[in-house]
């Protein structure tokens, strides 16, 4: 199997980052995906996309490509998807989900607070 980096794929970890923080309180969208998106280190262009762009079947081919990350990245990008649901403070039922799939997904186990 052939691996690919966390920043070659920054167009599918953008577009994942963007569904976790809109999954959260829409007074902290900006926020929380700023902070995720600077963990993981994406380029400033890539910002958070509006609710209408994030698309199931988008998603759902990022996550096929996302798969192909290095384990050890797949892990940065689940702690990203942490610090971004965890950016009020709380993790919601949908936020819960969305790391649960997000996490079966990569094939990684779920984090501590989630599990």
């Amino acid at each position: 199997q052939s691996y690919v980096s966390l920043t070659s794929r920054f167009e599918d970890v953008q577009l994942l980052l963007s569904l976790v923080a809109h999954c959260g309180q829409p007074a902290t969208f900006a926020a929380a995906y700023t902070k995720a998106s600077q963990f993981v280190g994406l380029p400033p262009e890539a910002t958070l996309l509006p609710q209408p762009a994030v698309q199931l079947g988008a998603v759902r081919t990022a996550m096929l490509r996302l798969n192909q990350l290095l384990p050890m990245q797949k892990q940065t990008l689940i702690k990203a998807c942490m610090q971004c649901v965890m950016s009020d403070g709380r993790v919601d039922a949908l936020e819960a989900d969305i790391l649960r799939a997000v996490c079966a997904s990569l094939d990684v186990p779920l984090p501590q607070p989630i599990s």
